[in-house]
């Protein structure tokens, strides 16, 4: 893993430091930062000039970090003076996609308060521009409220005024309106709940309906975590560490894919090599523990690679959830359990076994150990009784004649297929809540 870079001298020029940021990619640590903001005015405008040109956000490869770092930084300063620059990065970062920035821009800008109201009112009034900067905008807007309540009336009446305006694009009233949604002021639920009522009968995806307006104000608690992400965690070194990480198992994926895909020999010669090593930890196991763990190990490094088109050490939710599911799915389908009730446990052992060399992080670790306790008493009991058997086929048939794929960990319920495994008085879950 490349190591982080440093500033080494107190004397670079405000051209230098940009080169260093262009260099360091999205390794710069925090120490940067703190001293970007120590040179003061005419820092704030070098990176003004960074994130004002369009150019800046079109670049691939390390460049493309720059402007997310001269926003951010920009961000640092929390001055009303970096407002240009800002408002720029957020023009082009909603244009060019650029999620790691207008995501963040609405905390950024409430930080600096009331400087941001003006421009940004006349952005959201204008409706030539795109949707993504409307609904940023409005994001933006609302963080000021929160960061700064005595600015509070004056934003949430402007808001309601566009969730008001019939002449306003629909997306646009209704993002408008789930801001208000967030600060529940009670004169606003009229418009709220218009614009749910609105959103039934609309083909886009709701963002909230009548039941989470009235229970929201019933409760009357504003949510307003949002408005107030810490976008300079981005340098904290664990963030650094996680984001290399996920480059590499990124890269990792894209070769093991295109080497399933290719039938290259290695695959199944390092597959093997691994699964030789994982046997040479077995050795206190007694003949019959250890078969069933090399029989497991085996048949989930066999779909990792065949199905995943995954290295068979790469072992978090989705891959462990999708393995139980379809070893799962083909013990119903045959109406036979089989060995089933040796996987969870031997798909944990195998699953440390990869964290143990470092190929599973800590988190990833977490989450597949956390879904195999979830899943193992309803994956046996479900696969163990010939009449929870014939239930989960249904719920399975039904998923699949909906479009949903059963080993998908975040699948929607199939309605029918849960009413009829009710019916039976049988457990209706056989995938996380």
């Amino acid at each position: 893993m490349e190591t982080t870079p440093v500033v080494s001298s107190d004397h670079l020029t405000e051209e230098q430091l940009v080169d260093f940021l262009r260099a360091g990619e999205d390794r710069i640590p925090r120490e940067t930062v703190d001293y970007c903001v120590s040179r003061g005015e005419r820092m704030i405008w070098k990176l003004t000039d960074l994130c004002r040109d369009e150019r800046s956000w079109t670049m691939g490869g390390s460049e493309f970090w720059t402007p997310v770092h001269a926003t951010y930084i920009l961000g640092a300063f929390e001055d009303s003076r970096a407002l240009m620059g800002l408002l720029a990065s957020l023009r082009w970062s909603a244009r060019y996609g650029v999620d790691w920035v207008h995501e963040k821009l609405p905390s950024i800008l409430g930080r600096i308060g009331r400087p941001a109201l003006l421009p940004l009112k006349a952005r959201i009034a204008d409706s030539d521009a795109g949707e993504l900067d409307r609904r940023t905008e409005l994001q933006s807007i609302a963080a000021v409220a929160a960061r700064h309540p005595i600015h509070q009336g004056e934003v949430l009446d402007f808001v309601r005024s566009v969730a008001d305006n019939a002449d306003e694009q629909e997306s646009i009233r209704n993002a408008a309106a789930s801001v208000l949604l967030d600060f529940v002021r009670p004169g606003d639920m009229k418009s709220v709940i218009a614009s749910a009522i609105r959103q039934e009968w609309s083909d886009r995806p709701a963002l909230f309906d009548v039941n989470d307006v009235e229970e929201l104000f019933a409760r009357g608690r504003q949510r307003l975590e949002a408005y107030s992400r810490e976008w300079l965690d981005f340098y904290a070194p664990e963030a650094i560490e996680g984001r290399q990480r996920r480059w590499a198992e990124e890269a990792e994926d894209a070769l093991w894919a295109r080497g399933v895909e290719e039938e290259a020999i290695w695959v199944e010669e390092q597959r093997h090599r691994f699964l030789t090593k994982f046997e040479f930890t077995l050795g206190e196991l007694d003949d019959d523990a250890r078969g069933d763990a090399m029989w497991v190990a085996e048949s989930l490094t066999e779909y990792m690679v065949d199905v995943e088109s995954l290295a068979p050490w790469r072992c978090h939710r989705a891959s462990v959830f999708s393995y139980l599911m379809d070893f799962f799915v083909r013990r119903v389908s045959l109406d036979d359990p089989g060995r089933i009730q040796a996987v969870p446990e031997n798909l944990r052992r195998f699953v440390r076994f990869c964290a143990d060399r470092d190929h599973v992080s800590a988190a990833d670790l977490r989450e597949a150990e956390d879904c195999i306790a979830a899943e193992r008493e309803e994956f046996l009991a479900a696969a163990m009784d010939p009449e929870r058997r014939q239930a989960a086929r249904l719920v399975l048939e039904q998923m699949l004649a909906q479009g949903l794929d059963p080993r998908d960990p975040d699948a929607p319920p199939a309605p029918e297929a849960v009413s009829a495994v009710k019916e039976r008085k049988t457990s209706r879950r056989i995938r996380p809540k």
